[in-house]
C-alpha cells in the first residue's frame, strides 16, 4: 500500500489472502509445533530444565520486554537447538526458474572413485530442489559427532558451526532464506 513501492512489487489482493493464511494457518502450526518439541525436550532433561527456570527467574516481571528476553543465553540457545534438531519444518522444495550451479562445498566422487562435480552441480530450469533442512541440522560435519544429540551447550562452543550454516535465525535453515524466507 506504500504510495513510493512500483507496481510490480505491491502484492495483489489475492496474494494478501494468501499471505494471511499462511499467517494464521502455517504460522501457529509450526510455532506449537517447535514449543511442544521445546518442551518435550526440557521434560526429557531435568538438569536442563531447572538451569533454564534458575535463568529466567532472574527476570523479576512478569511480562518482560524482548531485550530481556534475548539477554538470556541459555534461553536462546534451548530455542536455537530445538529448531535445529526438531526443526517444525523437516524440508521444502523449490523449482529453478533459470539454468545454474548449485555451489557445494566439497567435491562429489561417484561409485567409480572419480569427481562427478567439482564446485557446483548444474541445475537446469524447471528442475525440483529438495533443500534437506533436517539433514544439514543434523550433519555431523557441520554439527560434530554428537550432532544427533540435543545438546543447547553447543552454541557455547568457540568453535560452533552457527556461524557458518546460512539462515535467517540462528544460523539455522528452519525459517529458510532469501527471498522465500518465512515471515
Amino acid at each position: 500500500m506504500a504510495h513510493d513501492l512500483p507496481e510490480n512489487q505491491r502484492l495483489t489482493d489475492e496474494e494478501i489472502i494468501y499471505q494471511v493464511s499462511t499467517f494464521l494457518l502455517a504460522g501457529s502450526e509450526t510455532s506449537s509445533n517447535g514449543m511442544s518439541w521445546c518442551l518435550w525436550r526440557l521434560a526429557q532433561n531435568q538438569t536442563l530444565q531447572q538451569r533454564l527456570r534458575d535463568e529466567l527467574r532472574t527476570i523479576a516481571k512478569d511480562e518482560p520486554s524482548l531485550e530481556e528476553l534475548n539477554a538470556l543465553p541459555l534461553l536462546e540457545n534451548v530455542i536455537r537447538e530445538t529448531l535445529r534438531i526438531d526443526s517444525p519444518v523437516p524440508e521444502t522444495i523449490r523449482q529453478a526458474t533459470a539454468d545454474c550451479h548449485l555451489p557445494i562445498s566439497e567435491p562429489i566422487v561417484g561409485l567409480d572413485d572419480k569427481v562427478a562435480f567439482q564446485t557446483s552441480i548444474p541445475v537446469k530450469k524447471g528442475t525440483i530442489v529438495a533443500e534437506p533442512f533436517t539433514a544439514v541440522h543434523r550433519n555431523p560435519a557441520i554439527w560434530g559427532e554428537d550432532a544427533e544429540e540435543f545438546n543447547p551447550n553447543r552454541y557455547d562452543r568457540p568453535n560452533c558451526p552457527a556461524v557458518k550454516v546460512p539462515g535467517s535465525y540462528g544460523n539455522l535453515l528452519s525459517f529458510n532464506g532469501g527471498a522465500r524466507n518465512c515471515m
